[in-house]
């Protein structure tokens, strides 16, 4: 949070970015993606709520730099770390347990002792 002069309230109050409901649900309904978005997210004085204006756009530039660096190289970790026969082994495991799940032989173990 930073302390300036507001130029919509006149005030010496801080200045921060403002989440709500609406980040939440977007961060859920987006598996996380969404997290990506909040260092674009404007200032807002914490008095009145008015929007600091952006002192540049190569703030902008720098953090979109930044966000697409990490993905790169999150993907680029991941590329590395998890082995290629992965997916196709998660997916051969599902499908496995939903034929097992149809034909009535998979029991969970917080099933009761009749399904046995």
């Amino acid at each position: 949070m930073t302390f300036e002069q507001c130029d919509n309230c006149g005030k010496p109050t801080g200045h921060r970015r403002a989440f709500g409901w609406g980040t939440f649900f977007a961060v859920v309904l987006t598996a996380g993606f969404w997290l990506l978005t909040l260092p674009f997210y404007p200032s807002r004085c914490i008095a009145c709520g008015a929007v600091v204006p952006a002192s540049s756009q190569n703030e902008d530039a720098l953090k979109f730099a930044v966000v697409f660096v990490g993905l790169i190289g999150a993907w680029v970790v991941a590329i590395r770390i998890i082995p290629p026969t992965a997916p196709a082994v998660l997916l051969a495991t599902i499908a496995a347990m939903g034929s097992a799940v149809a034909a009535g032989r998979w029991s969970s173990s917080l099933g009761s002792a009749r399904h046995r």
